[in-house]
């Protein structure tokens, strides 16, 4: 069990909005240390930014200010990861925030987290067009597609992302998270994903398996 003394990710996030690098910087790595970086993403990452957004959407914070703490963690994280390999052996994955949707940083994170364990990611960041996507994914051939969406307003914009998907590359395994991606999870083809996964931890857990059914790559972790 965590020290009771280590911050909560809502302690984690007023420290955000307050530009307390130290108590974040410190959090992160207690977390990190006790359960390793997809526990981090999960217990305190996702967390805490829903926390940040909580605050915006009840007006105790402006979007300058939850701009600010993204950047922030960002930054903080950057300087906490381990670096991944430069020769990845794995197969290769996309990794896209659908059309529109400008939350990159738990889509990052996870990219982080797969070219970690090997795979060779191609990250598109936020706001990746439908068309422009399909194109890549196409051309690439990855072993799966994981696209993500944090905002409900964005729902649309995930479900033509999808079927431009299915459209041009039929038969691509697509894996859809972020905080509105539940709303998928009963959605008809050809806009439903394969798997809608809200944790690192889950998708650690599929992509490993993935791995080794398309290449035979297994990762030394865990």
């Amino acid at each position: 069990m965590l020290d009771s003394r280590i911050p909560t990710p809502q302690q984690v996030a007023d420290a955000l909005l307050a530009g307390n690098a130290a108590l974040v910087f410190e959090a992160a790595q207690a977390y990190l240390e006790f359960g390793g970086l997809a526990f981090l993403a999960d217990a305190l990452i996702q967390p805490a930014l829903e926390h940040v957004g909580q605050r915006w959407c009840e007006r105790l914070a402006n979007a300058a200010e939850t701009n600010a703490a993204t950047g922030l963690l960002s930054e903080l994280l950057s300087s906490l990861l381990p670096s991944p390999s430069w020769e990845p052996r794995g197969p290769t994955a996309v990794v896209a925030c659908v059309q529109g949707e400008r939350h990159e940083l738990g889509a990052r994170l996870v990219s982080h987290l797969l070219s970690l364990e090997g795979w060779q990611v191609y990250f598109l960041g936020a706001d990746a067009p439908a068309a422009d996507l399909a194109q890549l994914v196409a051309r690439v051939e990855p072993a799966f597609v994981g696209l993500s969406v944090t905002l409900e307003e964005r729902l649309p914009n995930a479900w033509y992302t999808i079927s431009s998907l299915r459209h041009t590359v039929p038969g691509i395994r697509i894996v859809v998270g972020g905080r509105a991606s539940a709303a998928l999870l009963h959605a008809e083809e050809p806009v439903r994903p394969d798997v809608v996964a809200c944790k690192a931890s889950e998708i650690l857990t599929l992509t490993r398996s993935w791995s080794i059914e398309t290449s035979g790559w297994s990762a030394p972790w865990p």
